[in-house]
């Protein structure tokens, strides 16, 4: 939306104050002044009378006007279709001598329309991404305040074929031998909340390939079979994208954006071919093929599921066409200034659209975390057997009990980049050292030396460097807004060719005022048209260049007035509110932060499957319950490098086991209650050992038996069309180790319901060439939530480390004492089930005395961190003999009681506030080291690369 801006503060966006001005078209929210908007149209529709004799024109004009003036409540969308079809009129009026007015006139009100589809867009562009967010924090309630929560939606398709040998002798038949192979390919769109706090959405799509050989041991009667065994070899390679935020609506109003502005959903990159850029600046949303192209991207998003974007239309590339009504419609720019015929309209579209605007974008556009490039590719292998299938009758089909296991190996590669503006990756990068920054903008200028001349012009004499910044500022929004608005109009099929003559020499203008102000060379400029895909990176090429200029100032500047100045600055250059992706802007930011995280996962599996039945022919409809019910067992082991937040690296055992099946099966119960306490009791030595009292363990199981209850699932064992819907229970432990030579340390518990919904077809055929055999298609989307309990932490520093933005929350709620302020919420489980928060101390105070290779002594090791380590050490208070005390009045607490005790006792509250200190203190350091063991990288103007050295000053 555009908000309405004096001509004295739009020079100077530090100073800007909104203001509603009552004869400007459009108010602060963006809302149409609906007598300003009839007063215009009342002197349209007097200057169109003027150009025409024929009185059929005029009624025809007049009617349209009316209309429009009649119903001021009609929808956006519906004025915005009548006031193209008034300049569609009014260009179909015949007069030869006054031809000319007559195309200037039409072209006016096509940009009137296009401003006023414009301000509609932006006030819904936002729409599908809040939609969507509500829907999924509605079937996921944790999604954004619980770690491992997520939501996934994924289509897929499979195409198996096989052949098979077998014998036949009387009444039974003999065995049998089936060979399959497939193809497989799935689309999937998850959001989940990180172990970091973060949350992401990622998409991926993963083809595989599966070849199969299944024995029957034989059938009796041609009724039952005996027995079948079945192995499975197969490779998997997996493509995707994906994108972190701070909020679940932050991801999913990006992702949308990404789509709908060009990107692949694929891949992070947004960069659409001229094709693609012309495609969306002309799709249709009015008529017959507006219809259908909206109905065929409803089917469409079959697939996309519930992220998925429901208008395209409203790309940026077709608003933007009427972001600028100033360009055109106003003032000396105007269309129609120096024409008498039209000298009282351009009087009332002065008043409408002559003030300087700036732009109140959706949220959709405003800069995210960091994205980056999934890669992956494995392969697996999965046994299994099954005993006694029986066809009960024609319509009555038993199925037997299965038990599978299953190994796989997989590599992840992810290119990761942090998006962060120049200036504030050069602070990150020098750590509070001027010299480090200054020696760091050194580096940037040798390795772009398109850069040299901005950098190095001599200030103005009439203002102050940072009075120069503003202004340029606002010179770059200024143009960037016209050039942006100006391309549209250009590349706009409907585009009359006298508004693409007057939108050029306004695109011309722009791109000339940038050069001069912001010194750009003949490469940076080199193929810069409206109909290339080359403006925004000219655009992101002087962004860059603000923000290194406020980093150039800042090394200047010690008043506390100029900082904080310079501190508006930066946050207003971080997000210029330009109608276009910010992706453009900081995959083209001079100063990158990439890191390349790695992973290794191995996966070992075991299933059991129980009977189940269906009714009804197999080759028409039947339902069902596939299986009574199911249980299984899987060991992931992780081998982690350069993860994003510095602390998740390593190695990483998670052990997962889940059950689904129906009410009161009580056989269930129990296998799952021994897996559970077996694993319990493996992972339960030494310090972790100590952590749960045999209360808390038998809770702990009794919770997990309670979950596994209420398990159920059913679906269809056969058939064209199929639907299911299952509640799996899981129960999850995550540890974790720094180094080889240290040992596994818990990390946490964590229980969880796992729902999934899904719908497909399925053809199936049989061949015969000689040997028999068949030929099947499946196609299916599904929908799984995992909805998590919290997770009670374990010893293990590096969880805490990240958990401890959740506690540094809550922390900040209403409440005098500790119980007031956590009482009932997710961190008192989380944190005071267990002995974790006295573990965690008691590994503080050992590192004070030996350090070690564990996450705190990596951490505390790091030269960056040495400093502030030392002055940590000094100010620490703890003893083994406070630890001592507090783990024998705490040893059969339950959690309320331990809260009471932190809360309450004074031994206790002093632990707390160390613990949360220490914590602090700990989350600083991984946040710096996370910064400074990034690939830092200079970003020259032809797009190369260059390493940037850090000085070891940084480190003193």
């Amino acid at each position: 939306m555009l908000t309405p801006m004096t001509p004295a503060t739009c020079s100077s966006p530090i100073s800007a104050t909104r203001s509603s001005i009552a004869t400007s078209m459009y108010d602060s929210s963006g809302k149409l002044n609906v007598s300003q908007f009839k007063l215009v149209l009342a002197e349209v529709k007097k200057s169109a009378e003027k150009l025409t004799a024929k009185e059929s024109d005029k009624r025809k004009i007049s009617k349209i006007i009316d209309e429009i003036v009649d119903n001021p409540d009609l929808l956006p969308k519906k004025q915005y279709a009548a006031l193209k079809k008034l300049s569609h009129n009014i260009r179909q009026m015949r007069n030869t001598e006054k031809y000319n007015q007559i195309k200037l006139l039409s072209a006016a009100v096509l940009q009137m329309a296009r401003t006023h589809n414009f301000q509609n867009g932006m006030e819904h562009y936002d729409d599908t991404g809040t939609q969507a967010t509500e829907k999924l924090l509605k079937s996921n309630t944790g999604l954004e305040t619980r770690s491992n929560a997520f939501v996934s939606d994924t289509a897929s398709l499979e195409v198996n074929g096989g052949v098979k040998l077998g014998l036949a002798a009387g009444g039974a038949n003999g065995a049998s031998l089936t060979t399959h192979l497939g193809v497989g390919f799935s689309k999937s769109e998850m959001v989940t909340n990180a172990t970091d706090t973060g949350n992401l959405a990622i998409t991926r799509g993963k083809g595989a390939v599966m070849l199969s050989a299944r024995a029957d041991v034989g059938k009796l009667a041609s009724m039952a079979s005996l027995g079948e065994a079945k192995l499975e070899v197969g490779a998997n390679g997996i493509r995707g994208a994906l994108f972190e935020g701070r909020k679940v609506k932050e991801v999913v109003n990006y992702r949308v954006m990404h789509r709908r502005e060009g990107g692949p959903w694929l891949t992070r990159s947004l960069a659409p071919d001229k094709r693609e850029l012309k495609s969306m600046a002309n799709q249709p949303t009015r008529g017959l093929f507006g219809k259908i192209s909206a109905q065929a991207h409803k089917l469409s998003q079959i697939v996309h599921g519930r992220t998925g974007d429901v208008d395209t239309a409203l790309n940026s590339h077709k608003l933007v066409k009427g972001s600028d009504p100033a360009a055109f419609l106003a003032g000396e720019q105007s269309l129609l200034t120096d024409k008498p015929e039209f000298a009282t309209l351009q009087l009332a579209l002065n008043d409408a659209y002559g003030l300087e605007q700036e732009y109140l974008l959706p949220e959709s556009f405003r800069p995210i975390v960091g994205d980056g490039d999934w890669c992956e590719g494995g392969v697996n292998a999965v046994g299994s057997f099954g005993i006694l299938q029986a066809n009960i009758s024609d319509v009555v089909t038993l199925s037997g009990i299965k038990v599978g296991m299953s190994g796989d190996i997989n590599y992840r590669h992810l290119p990761y980049q942090a998006w962060m503006t120049p200036h504030v990756a050069l602070d990150a990068l020098a750590d509070g050292s001027k010299w480090v920054k200054q020696n760091l903008l050194h580096q940037v200028s040798q390795s772009d030396p398109s850069i040299k001349g901005y950098l190095g012009e001599k200030p103005n004499q009439n203002m102050s460097p940072t009075e120069t910044l503003s202004n340029h500022l606002g010179i770059f929004k200024k143009q960037a807004r016209t050039l942006l608005a100006t391309q549209g109009v250009i590349r706009g099929r409907e585009s009359p060719q006298v508004l693409k003559q007057h939108a050029q020499k306004q695109f011309d203008a722009g791109l000339n005022a940038l050069k001069t102000t912001f010194q750009l060379t003949a490469t940076e400029c080199q193929g810069v048209t409206p109909d290339s895909q080359h403006l925004e990176t000219l655009l992101a090429r002087c962004w860059n260049r603000l923000s290194l200029k406020l980093a150039q100032i800042s090394l200047l500047e010690t008043n506390l007035d100029s900082k904080e100045t310079l501190k508006t600055l930066g946050e207003d250059i971080a997000n210029p509110k330009l109608t276009m992706a910010p992706t453009h802007l900081y995959h083209a930011a001079s100063v990158q932060m990439n890191t390349l995280s790695t992973r290794i996962r191995t996966t070992s599996s075991f299933n059991l499957t129980l009977p189940g039945i269906s009714i009804g022919p197999p080759s028409t409809l039947n339902i069902g319950v596939a299986s009574l019910g199911s249980l299984s067992a899987t060991v992931l082991h992780d081998k982690i490098a350069q993860h994003p937040n510095s602390v998740q690296h390593d190695e990483f055992l998670t052990f997962d086991v889940s059950a689904q099946h129906l009410p009161g099966l009580g056989m269930m119960d129990g296998v799952a209650r021994a897996m559970a306490k077996s694993l319990a009791d493996r992972i339960q030595y030494g310090m972790d050992k100590k952590q749960m009292n045999q209360t808390e363990y038998a809770a702990l199981v009794a919770n997990i038996e309670a979950s596994l209850i209420s398990g159920f699932g059913s679906s269809p064992v056969s058939a064209g069309v199929s639907a299911a819907a299952g509640v799996s229970r899981q129960f999850e432990v995550f540890l974790h180790r720094a180094d080889p030579s240290q040992p596994w340390q818990l990390c946490y518990f964590q229980a969880s319901n796992i729902e999934n919904h899904s719908y497909g077809v399925n053809a199936q055929t049989g061949i015969a060439v000689g040997l028999g055999g068949d030929v099947s298609l499946k196609a299916g989307v599904s929908t799984t939530n995992n909805v998590v309990s919290p997770p009670i932490l374990g010893s293990a520093p590096y969880i805490h480390i990240l958990q401890f933005p959740r506690l540094k929350n809550a922390l900040q709620g209403d409440g005098q004492t500790l119980f007031d302020k956590i009482n009932g919420c997710d961190v008192a489980t989380m944190y005071l089930s267990n002995h974790a928060i006295l573990d965690v101390l008691d590994n503080i105070v050992k590192l004070k005395s030996q350090p070690d290779s564990s996450v705190l002594g990596k951490l505390a090791g790091e030269n960056c961190n040495t400093r502030q380590y030392q002055t940590f050490q000094k100010k620490c208070s703890l003893t083994i003999h406070n630890l001592q005390e507090a783990r024998r009045a705490t040893k059969n607490m339950d959690m309320q009681e331990r809260l009471k005790y932190f809360s309450n006792n004074e031994t206790g509250k002093a632990l707390f506030q160390e613990y949360f200190e220490s914590m602090l203190q700990f989350s600083e350091m991984k946040g710096r080291i996370a910064l400074q063991t990034m690939e830092a990288s200079v970003l020259d103007a032809s797009g190369q690369k260059h390493p940037i050295k850090i000085p070891e000053a940084s480190y003193l």
